[in-house]
């Protein structure tokens, strides 16, 4: 019985109703509010799954899609780029509806925006560098932690 309430199955459906709360929000608040709020959830999810303390990229890297797993939100790829580290993320959580997809996929980075910078901080990095979208679709979003 047990093994039913952590199947996959049992993840999309709570994935479902988070599209389905932040497409009712989107109905009844500007995008900006909807985006500072889901931005504010990242942090928070970030500090509920909290990383180590990985002293290399590859090990925070591991973390993190150790923990994104976990919350079935995808996976990250970390590539450092002299002035910025890139956060490629895919297989978020996608949006069947295709008239609030788009809209999806801004809220869904400002949700990883937020989780990523309290990741980064929570492993040392400094309040002057910060993540922002650089480019999003239906399947990626990139990232970059770089100086704001």
């Amino acid at each position: 019985m047990s093994a039913f309430f952590v199947s996959e199955n049992q993840g999309r459906g709570m994935l479902e109703l988070l599209i389905l709360m932040v497409q009712k929000m989107s109905r009844n608040a500007s995008g900006e509010d909807v985006c500072d709020f889901l931005y504010d959830i990242g942090e928070d999810l970030a500090k509920h799954y909290p990383l180590g303390h990985p002293e290399r990229l590859g090990a925070l890297h591991l973390e993190m899609n150790d923990r994104l797993k976990a919350l079935g939100l995808g996976v990250c790829e970390l590539t450092d780029c002299a002035q910025a580290l890139k956060i490629v993320h895919r297989k978020g959580p996608v949006c069947k509806d295709p008239e609030f997809a788009a809209d999806w996929q801004r809220f869904f980075a400002a949700l990883l925006c937020g989780l990523y910078n309290m990741w980064f901080y929570q492993s040392g990095a400094p309040a002057a560098l910060g993540c922002k979208v650089d480019s999003q679709n239906d399947v990626t979003t990139v990232l970059y932690f770089k100086k704001r």
